[in-house]
């Protein structure tokens, strides 16, 4: 009897255990999603399921641009009176967020004058906007523009760093989070010279982090 208590212990022991160690094991971007929800970029649905498995839209990925920059309370207000979009009318949800997106030239439309703010974004326009957000657009477009020029710009400075991805697939919530996190700690790069002396310099003291949510480097 005394062998059997002992043995069912260690079961339990090993059990309990191995339990500790699943829970304690969370994925980078659960990890990822985990700060964002704490610096109120990324939000859950009405039962605060993340999802992370799931496809983020268009409108949804400008609506965390606009989070990123702190720009949700004017986006909210802005009430766009001609729309950009043939497809993104003033009543449309996300009007306001794709309008401000759009001045900061973050994201773009179709030829056909579409925004198409349903459909699932993709890998490579997640990175563009946030290469766009951390001020790399001009280095991205000398470098070969979207989407390799924006990929490469992104890989050099992090932004990539711990996904793998097919550029034309459509980009996983949890994906999306790691990419934004990433994203946090990226020095901007900043125009110093104008017209004819057009310059450019990574100010290592600005980043997303920094500025927008008040972190100390």
């Amino acid at each position: 009897m005394k062998f059997l208590k002992q043995t069912f212990l260690i079961i339990l022991t090993i059990t309990f255990m191995g339990n500790i160690m699943v829970f304690a094991q969370k994925t980078p971007q659960e990890l990822a999603s985990e700060e964002l929800v704490s610096l109120s970029i990324l939000q859950g649905n009405e039962d605060g399921e993340l999802l992370l498995d799931k496809p983020v839209t268009r409108a949804e990925m400008t609506v965390i641009i606009c989070r990123l920059l702190a720009l949700e309370d004017t986006a909210i207000k802005n009430i766009p009176t001609n729309p950009l979009f043939s497809d993104v009318p003033q009543t449309h949800w996300a009007a306001g967020y794709i309008d401000i997106a759009k001045a900061y030239k973050i994201v773009n439309g179709y030829p056909d004058g579409s925004f198409r703010p349903e459909a699932e974004v993709s890998y490579a326009e997640v990175i563009k906007m946030l290469v766009a957000t951390c001020g790399y657009l001009p280095k991205a477009e000398h470098m070969g523009g979207y989407p390799m020029g924006m990929i490469t710009v992104a890989s050099q400075n992090g932004i990539t760093k711990g996904v793998l991805f097919a550029q034309d697939k459509f980009a996983t919530r949890g994906d999306v989070a790691l990419l934004v996190q990433n994203s946090l700690d990226v020095p901007f790069l900043v125009q110093t010279g104008f017209g004819a002396y057009e310059e450019y310099l990574v100010n290592s003291d600005m980043t997303l982090r920094t500025l927008i949510f008040k972190a100390q480097p």
